[in-house]
Protein backbone atom coordinates (compact mmCIF):
# COMPACT_ATOMS: atom_id res chain seq x y z
CA UNK A 1 0.00 0.00 0.00
CA UNK A 2 1.46 3.40 -0.98
CA UNK A 3 2.14 5.99 1.73
CA UNK A 4 -0.52 8.64 2.34
CA UNK A 5 0.26 12.26 1.56
CA UNK A 6 -2.10 15.02 2.73
CA UNK A 7 -2.48 18.11 0.57
CA UNK A 8 -3.67 21.01 2.75
CA UNK A 9 -5.22 23.91 0.81
CA UNK A 10 -5.96 27.28 2.42
CA UNK A 11 -9.68 28.00 1.91
CA UNK A 12 -9.86 31.27 3.82
CA UNK A 13 -11.13 34.60 2.49
CA UNK A 14 -7.58 36.01 2.60
CA UNK A 15 -6.84 33.83 -0.44
CA UNK A 16 -9.05 36.17 -2.50
CA UNK A 17 -6.63 39.04 -1.89
CA UNK A 18 -4.52 40.25 -4.78
CA UNK A 19 -0.70 40.42 -4.63
CA UNK A 20 1.43 41.62 -7.53
CA UNK A 21 -1.52 41.61 -9.91
CA UNK A 22 -2.94 38.15 -9.19
CA UNK A 23 -5.38 36.76 -6.63
CA UNK A 24 -3.81 34.27 -4.21
CA UNK A 25 -6.46 31.65 -5.03
CA UNK A 26 -5.60 31.91 -8.74
CA UNK A 27 -1.91 31.41 -7.96
CA UNK A 28 -2.81 28.30 -5.91
CA UNK A 29 -5.10 27.01 -8.65
CA UNK A 30 -2.54 27.64 -11.41
CA UNK A 31 0.14 25.90 -9.34
CA UNK A 32 -1.99 22.78 -8.92
CA UNK A 33 -2.87 22.74 -12.64
CA UNK A 34 0.77 23.06 -13.69
CA UNK A 35 1.53 19.98 -15.83
CA UNK A 36 4.71 19.37 -13.81
CA UNK A 37 3.17 19.75 -10.34
CA UNK A 38 0.08 17.60 -10.66
CA UNK A 39 1.93 14.39 -11.68
CA UNK A 40 4.64 15.04 -9.08
CA UNK A 41 2.04 15.21 -6.31
CA UNK A 42 0.36 12.02 -7.53
CA UNK A 43 3.75 10.21 -7.53
CA UNK A 44 4.25 11.01 -3.84
CA UNK A 45 1.71 8.39 -2.84
CA UNK A 46 -1.97 8.09 -2.02
CA UNK A 47 -2.82 11.80 -2.19
CA UNK A 48 -5.70 13.07 -0.04
CA UNK A 49 -6.77 16.71 -0.45
CA UNK A 50 -8.19 18.85 2.34
CA UNK A 51 -9.35 22.44 2.57
CA UNK A 52 -9.08 24.41 5.79
CA UNK A 53 -10.06 27.77 7.23
CA UNK A 54 -11.92 27.52 10.57
CA UNK A 55 -11.97 23.72 10.26
CA UNK A 56 -10.69 20.91 8.04
CA UNK A 57 -12.76 19.25 5.31
CA UNK A 58 -12.09 16.78 2.50
CA UNK A 59 -12.08 18.09 -1.09
CA UNK A 60 -11.92 16.33 -4.44
CA UNK A 61 -8.33 16.68 -5.65
CA UNK A 62 -9.19 15.89 -9.27
CA UNK A 63 -11.80 18.67 -9.38
CA UNK A 64 -9.48 21.20 -7.73
CA UNK A 65 -6.77 20.47 -10.30
CA UNK A 66 -8.94 20.10 -13.40
CA UNK A 67 -7.52 22.36 -16.16
CA UNK A 68 -11.05 23.47 -17.09
CA UNK A 69 -12.08 24.45 -13.57
CA UNK A 70 -12.36 28.13 -12.82
CA UNK A 71 -10.64 28.98 -9.49
CA UNK A 72 -13.91 30.52 -8.30
CA UNK A 73 -15.91 27.34 -9.03
CA UNK A 74 -13.85 24.56 -7.47
CA UNK A 75 -14.78 22.70 -4.31
CA UNK A 76 -12.82 25.39 -2.50
CA UNK A 77 -15.04 28.19 -1.22
CA UNK A 78 -12.47 30.88 -0.34
CA UNK A 79 -14.82 32.27 2.31
CA UNK A 80 -13.40 31.22 5.68
CA UNK A 81 -13.47 34.10 8.17
CA UNK A 82 -10.41 32.85 10.03
CA UNK A 83 -7.46 30.55 9.43
CA UNK A 84 -6.80 27.83 12.00
CA UNK A 85 -3.65 26.24 10.62
CA UNK A 86 -2.79 24.59 13.93
CA UNK A 87 -6.30 23.14 14.12
CA UNK A 88 -5.92 21.76 10.58
CA UNK A 89 -2.73 19.93 11.61
CA UNK A 90 -4.44 18.61 14.76
CA UNK A 91 -7.43 17.39 12.72
CA UNK A 92 -5.07 15.63 10.28
CA UNK A 93 -3.33 13.92 13.19
CA UNK A 94 -6.71 12.65 14.46
CA UNK A 95 -7.86 11.50 10.98
CA UNK A 96 -4.68 9.56 10.26
CA UNK A 97 -4.11 8.11 13.73
CA UNK A 98 -2.62 4.63 13.32
CA UNK A 99 -2.10 5.12 9.57
CA UNK A 100 1.02 5.85 7.54
CA UNK A 101 0.90 9.61 6.91
CA UNK A 102 4.24 10.12 5.19
CA UNK A 103 4.06 13.85 4.39
CA UNK A 104 1.91 16.97 4.32
CA UNK A 105 2.06 19.49 1.47
CA UNK A 106 0.65 22.82 2.63
CA UNK A 107 -0.33 25.60 0.20
CA UNK A 108 -1.31 28.75 2.07
CA UNK A 109 -0.71 32.45 2.50
CA UNK A 110 0.35 31.60 6.06
CA UNK A 111 -2.07 34.09 7.61
CA UNK A 112 -3.04 31.87 10.58
CA UNK A 113 -5.01 34.03 12.98
CA UNK A 114 -6.80 31.68 15.41
CA UNK A 115 -6.34 28.35 17.15
CA UNK A 116 -3.44 26.40 18.57
CA UNK A 117 0.21 27.05 17.74
CA UNK A 118 0.71 25.78 14.17
CA UNK A 119 4.39 24.91 14.63
CA UNK A 120 3.68 22.72 17.68
CA UNK A 121 0.71 21.06 15.98
CA UNK A 122 2.82 20.34 12.87
CA UNK A 123 5.58 18.81 15.00
CA UNK A 124 3.04 16.52 16.68
CA UNK A 125 2.01 15.09 13.27
CA UNK A 126 5.10 12.93 13.05
CA UNK A 127 5.36 13.63 9.31
CA UNK A 128 7.28 16.33 7.46
CA UNK A 129 5.34 19.41 6.34
CA UNK A 130 6.35 20.97 3.03
CA UNK A 131 4.97 24.51 2.88
CA UNK A 132 4.37 26.45 -0.31
CA UNK A 133 3.74 30.12 0.37
CA UNK A 134 1.21 31.99 -1.75
CA UNK A 135 0.98 35.77 -1.55
CA UNK A 136 2.56 38.39 0.63
CA UNK A 137 3.24 37.03 4.15
CA UNK A 138 2.47 40.41 5.72
CA UNK A 139 -1.04 40.76 7.07
CA UNK A 140 -2.94 43.14 4.75
CA UNK A 141 -4.40 46.40 5.97
CA UNK A 142 -7.99 45.61 6.83
CA UNK A 143 -10.92 46.53 9.07
CA UNK A 144 -13.72 44.05 9.75
CA UNK A 145 -16.69 43.75 12.06
CA UNK A 146 -15.84 40.48 13.82
CA UNK A 147 -19.01 40.18 15.86
CA UNK A 148 -21.82 41.82 17.78
CA UNK A 149 -23.56 40.51 20.87
CA UNK A 150 -26.65 41.76 22.65
CA UNK A 151 -29.32 40.38 24.94
CA UNK A 152 -31.90 38.66 22.70
CA UNK A 153 -34.71 39.97 24.90
CA UNK A 154 -35.28 43.70 25.28
CA UNK A 155 -37.89 46.04 26.67
CA UNK A 156 -39.33 48.85 24.57
CA UNK A 157 -38.03 52.19 25.82
CA UNK A 158 -35.21 50.62 27.86
CA UNK A 159 -31.53 50.74 26.94
CA UNK A 160 -29.76 47.49 26.19
CA UNK A 161 -26.05 46.75 25.98
CA UNK A 162 -24.41 45.76 22.72
CA UNK A 163 -20.85 44.45 22.55
CA UNK A 164 -19.19 44.98 19.17
CA UNK A 165 -15.85 43.45 18.20
CA UNK A 166 -13.84 45.12 15.45
CA UNK A 167 -10.73 43.46 14.01
CA UNK A 168 -8.15 45.64 12.29
CA UNK A 169 -4.68 45.43 10.88
CA UNK A 170 -2.57 48.39 9.82
CA UNK A 171 -4.92 51.06 11.17
CA UNK A 172 -3.80 51.39 14.81
CA UNK A 173 -4.76 54.79 16.22
CA UNK A 174 -7.36 55.56 13.53
CA UNK A 175 -10.54 57.09 15.00
CA UNK A 176 -13.80 56.07 13.30
CA UNK A 177 -17.51 56.43 14.08
CA UNK A 178 -19.28 53.21 15.02
CA UNK A 179 -22.94 53.39 14.03
CA UNK A 180 -25.78 51.19 15.25
CA UNK A 181 -28.75 51.04 12.89
CA UNK A 182 -32.07 49.23 12.86
CA UNK A 183 -34.09 49.01 9.64
CA UNK A 184 -31.83 51.68 8.14
CA UNK A 185 -32.51 54.13 10.96
CA UNK A 186 -29.48 55.47 12.90
CA UNK A 187 -29.89 54.63 16.60
CA UNK A 188 -26.48 55.46 18.03
CA UNK A 189 -23.03 56.73 17.03
CA UNK A 190 -19.91 56.20 19.16
CA UNK A 191 -16.29 56.97 18.26
CA UNK A 192 -13.83 54.06 18.37
CA UNK A 193 -10.05 54.15 18.18
CA UNK A 194 -8.69 51.12 16.36
CA UNK A 195 -5.90 48.88 17.61
CA UNK A 196 -4.24 46.13 15.62
CA UNK A 197 -5.98 42.84 16.46
CA UNK A 198 -9.44 42.57 18.09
Amino acid sequence: RPPTVALLLDDSASMTLEDAGAERRKILSDLLKDPRVHPALIRLGDLRAFAFAESLRTVDFEWVTSPESDPRLTSLRWDGNSTDLGGAFTSLQERFKGQDLSAVVLISDGAANVGVDAEKAASALGAPVYAVGVGDPKEPRDIALAGALCDPVGTVGQETSVRVTVRSSGFAGLRLPLEVRASGRLLLTRPVVLEDGE
